[in-house]
């Protein structure tokens, strides 16, 4: 940055270019950086240093508490000294979220902990539900998309009598766990059911775990000799799940454990060691029927694996 000098003198230059002459007053000061010690209480040195089109510098040497603002909306602070140094945004971050045009940003804190926080590093398995690419549909489905709550899988099913119907895929390499967020789901009849599914090759078959409606919600599994005919089942009363966060850590086909959360955080394993009775080649998201040929309805947030 420059300074200059607001008042021209009246005289001229004298012979000595080693003192402060006229000129002297008027020319450009340039000055490194500001760096002000800061009042009681916050006396560490801050500069500010400038800007970029976007992110952080990655030329040049800054020391710590460097701060930049780029183009791209953001403030960058540098937190270890360096060429170019460490930058950590500030603002305009993962865990800011972007509400309406005009109205700015509302930062939840915590955010960072969630486990609605997409993954740092995903599996390929991992699914936001931005598009269905991947997935196979079982069984016949009235609705099946990710448009009607962007981001999110929406399958539904009228007059649905005994069956299974939803998406699956190749299960990933064994062991492995298998995750998802259920963030709405119509129970109403007698074994209605949501949730995580299993299959044998074909598929032929299944197990469905999730929330279970039976004389009142429950939580539960089935295991069905195929998508239309059940087999065997249990389940234990809980009161409806607002949010079902929903897990499977399938140890090998002879033994899977059965786990829900109200939270995504806090995991309460209801059955372990369950043997389906089958060779576990797919994995999915699923509605089995219930008595009365009622609608069944779902929406899931994620899906993801480790």
């Amino acid at each position: 940055m420059s300074v200059k000098h607001a008042f021209t003198s009246a005289k001229s230059d004298g012979p000595d270019a080693s003192l402060v002459r006229a000129t002297d007053w008027n020319a450009d000061h340039v000055l490194d950086v500001a760096a002000p010690s800061g009042l009681t209480g916050a006396t560490t040195p801050a500069r500010f240093v400038g800007g970029t089109v976007a992110g952080a510098p990655s030329t040049g040497t800054f020391a710590v508490n460097d701060f930049v603002i780029s183009q791209d909306g953001k403030i960058y602070i540098c937190t270890v000294a360096g060429s170019p140094g460490t930058w950590v945004a500030v603002s305009g971050g993962a865990d800011l979220v972007q509400v309406a045009v005009g109205a700015g940003n509302v930062r939840i804190p915590g955010l960072s902990g969630s486990p609605d926080r997409l993954p740092a590093s995903p599996s390929a398995y991992d699914d936001e539900f931005d598009t269905l690419t991947g997935w196979t549909t079982l069984g016949t489905l009235d609705v099946l998309n990710v448009t009607d709550f962007p981001s999110h899988l929406h399958m539904k099913r009228a007059q649905a009598a005994w069956n299974v119907d939803g998406i699956y895929k190749a299960i990933p390499s064994m062991p492995f766990t298998v995750t998802c967020k259920m963030n709405d789901y119509f129970l109403k009849d007698n074994y209605e059911m949501h949730g995580l599914l299993l299959a044998e090759a074909g598929p032929g078959k299944l197990v469905h775990w999730g929330p279970w409606y039976v004389a009142g919600e429950n939580m539960g599994y089935v295991i069905w000799n195929s998508r239309t005919s059940r087999n065997t089942y249990a389940y234990a009363a809980k009161s409806r799940l607002k949010t079902a966060y929903l897990r499977l850590v399938v140890t090998s086909s002879t033994s899977v454990a059965f786990q829900y959360s109200e939270d995504g955080l806090i995991w309460v394993t209801m059955y372990t060691g369950i043997n389906p009775g089958f060779t576990i080649a797919y994995v999915g998201l699923a509605m089995s029927g219930n008595d009365n040929a009622d609608t069944v309805e779902g929406v899931w947030d994620w899906i993801r694996f480790s």
